[in-house]
C-alpha cells in the first residue's frame, strides 16, 4: 500500500479544502468551531472506544498529546483567518511550512537524510517538485490580503513543521495496530484541543450556548468532516516516507478552494475570487506528478 500514499493525500487534500471553506460559510467564532472541532468528535467517537486495542507503546501518546496542544493553537487560528481573510487567502499561506517539514524530518532521521544526500540528482529532483509546488500554490492568493494573513498566520507556519512531524511519528509509534493508533491519535487530540478551546470559549461565552438549535447541523457536518480528514491524513502519514510529501499534497486544497470560488461565482454568485493562470496550474501539476514519481 505504500505507493498509493499519494491517493489517500489526495482525499485529504479534498476534504481539507471542504473542510477549511466551512467557516467561510458558517463564520464561526475560532473558540466555537474549535470546540466543535474538538469536544464534538471526541463525543462522537467515544462510544466505540471497546472496539479498539490499547496502544501499547507510552511515546504514541505522549505525542499524541503534543499533538493535540498543537492543533488547539495551530487551528485556532487557521480557522480564524478562514473567517476573517477568506478560506482562499488562509489556505494559500500555509505551503511555506513545506521545505521546514522536509528538512525537519531529515534532521530527525539521519538515516533518510543519509540515503538521499547518497542520490544528490534524487535529493535534487524532490527539492526542486516541493519548491514548484509551494510556489504555484502561493501565486494563487490575493495579494492585497497577504500581509495581514501573513502576519497572523506566521506562528502556525512556524509549528505545522513541528505538528506534522509529531504527526508522522505518532503513527509509526503506534503500528503496532495502525487501525487502533490512528482511533486513539484522534480521541487524545480532540480532547485536548476541544478542551483548551472549551476554556478559551467560556471566557466570553455562556456554555449554554454550544447546544443552540442553530449549531446543531454546522456542528455535526463539522465533526463528520474532521474525522475522515483525520483518518486519511494519519493513514497517508502512515505510508510515506516523508511527512512534507503529504502536505505538499494535502496543500493542494487551495486549489480546490479557488475552483470552488469560480464555480459559485460562474452560476451567479458574489464573492472574490483569485484567478488562476494555465501556467501556474501546469507547474503545479508537473510538481505533483514528478513528487509522486520521485518517492
Amino acid at each position: 500500500m505504500e505507493q498509493y500514499w499519494f491517493l489517500v493525500a489526495l482525499i485529504c487534500s479534498l476534504l481539507n479544502g471542504i473542510f477549511i471553506y466551512t467557516n467561510q460559510v458558517f463564520k464561526l467564532a475560532g473558540p466555537l468551531f474549535m470546540v466543535f472541532r474538538g469536544w464534538g468528535q471526541l463525543f462522537s467517537l467515544l462510544p466505540f472506544i471497546a472496539f479498539f486495542t490499547p496502544v501499547q507503546n507510552i511515546a504514541f501518546y505522549l505525542l499524541c498529546i503534543a499533538q493535540g496542544c498543537l492543533i488547539a493553537f495551530n487551528d485556532y487560528r487557521i480557522f480564524r483567518s478562514s473567517k476573517a481573510f477568506g478560506a482562499e487567502v488562509t489556505g494559500s499561506l500555509q505551503p511555506l511550512a513545506i521545505a521546514p517539514i522536509f528538512v525537519l524530518w531529515l534532521l530527525i532521521n539521519p538515516n533518510d537524510l543519509i540515503k538521499m544526500i547518497q542520490h544528490p540528482l534524487h535529493l535534487a529532483a524532490v527539492v526542486l517538485c516541493l519548491a514548484g509546488i509551494t510556489i504555484s500554490i502561493l501565486k494563487m492568493k490575493q495579494a492585497k490580503y497577504s500581509s495581514r494573513a501573513m502576519k497572523y498566520l506566521l506562528p502556525c507556519l512556524c509549528l505545522l513543521a513541528i505538528n506534522d512531524v509529531i504527526n508522522k511519528e505518532a503513527m509509526m509509534s503506534g503500528q503496532e495496530n495502525l487501525v487502533s493508533a490512528i482511533y486513539f491519535y484522534c480521541l487524545i487530540t480532540a480532547f485536548i484541543s476541544g478542551g483548551i478551546n472549551f476554556l478559551r470559549y467560556i471566557k466570553k461565552h455562556d456554555a449554554r450556548e454550544l447546544i443552540r438549535k442553530e449549531y446543531r447541523f454546522k456542528a455535526l457536518f463539522i465533526i463528520v468532516m474532521i474525522s475522515f480528514c483525520m483518518v486519511t491524513k494519519n493513514y497517508a502519514m502512515y505510508l510515506a516516507p516523508n511527512p512534507a510529501y503529504v502536505s505538499a499534497i494535502i496543500f493542494l486544497y487551495p486549489l480546490w478552494i479557488v475552483l470552488g470560488n469560480m464555480l459559485y461565482r460562474h452560476f451567479g454568485g458574489r464573492i472574490a475570487c483569485a484567478s488562476v493562470r494555465l501556467t501556474t496550474v501546469s507547474v503545479l501539476l508537473t510538481s505533483v506528478i514528478g513528487l509522486i514519481l520521485l518517492k
